[in-house]
């Protein structure tokens, strides 16, 4: 988490490091549910990592989860609202600088 901190840091991005929740269920989240969440100290829903981490655990393998958060569930906000030209063009330079740092923490073959 240091280095991937550090990678991302050195890219101009402001990081976040704490727990989430990840789920398999898609926008099936109540809003009182968010906010329980919330309230946990949680910061942020996906659907991935939950998954990455048990193979991760099941092979012995190292694992972190990267993740640009674009949406505001507690503002009412999901990823099906619409973005204007400088926030999907944010998205692209996050989504660029995620493959870029997962693969420098990758280690070499």
């Amino acid at each position: 988490m240091e280095r991937a901190t550090a990678l991302f840091s050195a890219r101009g991005f402001r990081v976040h490091r704490g727990s989430h929740i990840t789920t398999s269920a898609l926008l099936a989240q109540p809003p009182e549910l968010v906010d329980r969440w919330h309230r946990a100290g949680h910061l942020a829903v996906d659907m991935e990592t939950s998954a990455v981490f048990t193979v991760a655990r099941t092979y012995g393998m190292a694992a972190v989860s990267l993740l640009f958060v674009w949406d505001d569930l507690l503002a009412g906000r999901s990823f099906l609202d619409p973005f204007t030209d400088d926030e999907r063009a944010a998205q692209a330079q996050a989504n660029a600088a995620l493959m870029e740092v997962a693969l420098e923490l990758a280690p070499s073959a």
